[in-house]
């Protein structure tokens, strides 16, 4: 019976390494995917609820207190075709968003698996008076329109 040398042992390490960092170097990359796969979901997720959200705040609009005429606002206040008061607004990496006036309590919209760097509101005047709300979550912008209804 022969046994294994020195040489022959250390070669075998060696070859057993190489093979272990292929499959570690593998194995990190398709975990690196899965979490970068899981953030572009996460923002999408929110992007789309955020676009719906904003949809529902602007989608029958009565009467616009901010922002006015004018520039970028963080804040917005309206009124709705029903007289519910609504406020919305960018505090820290969330939107938050608060029913019936100055009574009601703020609720964050947003969850905390997204930052949220930028919530812009502006005044249309034309073709028609409304709101263009933008937001910009982990990097991608989404943007909704709403206009005043008129009877």
């Amino acid at each position: 019976m022969r046994a294994f040398t020195l040489i022959e042992t250390i070669i075998y390490i060696a070859l057993f390494s190489i093979l272990m960092t292929g499959t570690l170097l593998a194995l990190y990359g398709m975990f690196g995917s899965t979490t970068s796969f899981k953030v572009a979901t996460d923002t999408e997720a929110e992007g789309l609820f955020m676009t719906r959200k904003l949809a529902w705040v602007l989608g029958d609009l009565a009467a616009i207190t901010t922002p006015t005429n004018g520039g970028c606002n963080s804040n917005l206040s309206i009124t709705k075709g029903d007289g519910t008061k609504i406020d919305m607004r960018l505090t820290d990496d969330a939107i938050e968003l608060r029913r019936g006036g100055s009574a009601g309590v703020y609720t964050p919209l947003t969850s905390d698996a997204v930052t949220v760097s930028r919530l812009c509101f502006g005044y249309l005047s034309a073709p028609a008076p409304g709101i263009e709300a933008s937001t910009t979550i982990n990097g991608f912008d989404f943007t909704y329109r709403g206009y005043l209804h008129t009877p």
